[in-house]
């Protein structure tokens, strides 16, 4: 990997990370209105609604970590993948049902109505972003291969 390769990838790093931390941070603090903007979407049996609410703040938070841990850093950024696919899906699901609701992507319940298509674009950036991250092989530091 080329050094301005190397510095974007950190920059792309730092970027996502700092969107899912600041996401999850801001759901984490009060995840029973996170739990009402789920319900809003209408897609997620009630039952499992406030589980999620509670959790996937911190899954946000420790996968936003977790990308810059060398060793967990290919299976978070999957992780991150998935999680902007199904958050983006939601979104599609609701614009298309015509919903008028917060999408929840960094709390803030009831507080305003989503601009579907600035949300569902942000998430492919991010999409984007993850996918030439996890693609991309970090150096190898301190590894050399001997032969014979």
């Amino acid at each position: 990997m080329n050094r301005w390769s190397s510095s974007t990838a950190w920059l792309v790093r730092v970027v996502l990370a700092g969107v899912f931390i600041w996401a999850g941070a801001q759901k984490a603090r009060h995840p029973e209105l996170f739990a009402l903007d789920l319900e809003a979407y209408r897609i997620l049996p009630a039952a499992a609604i406030l589980p999620i609410a509670y959790y996937l703040p911190w899954l946000e938070i420790l996968s936003a970590f977790a990308l810059f841990l060398p060793s967990l850093r290919r299976a978070a950024g999957w992780l991150v993948i998935a999680l902007l696919a199904i958050f983006t899906m939601m979104l599609l699901i609701a614009w298309a049902r015509g919903l008028q609701i917060n999408c929840g992507c960094f709390g803030t319940a009831g507080r305003a109505t989503t601009d579907f298509v600035v949300a569902i674009f942000r998430n492919i950036l991010l999409l984007g972003a993850a996918a030439w991250l996890t693609r991309t092989r970090a150096p190898q530091v301190g590894r050399t291969i001997r032969s014979g």
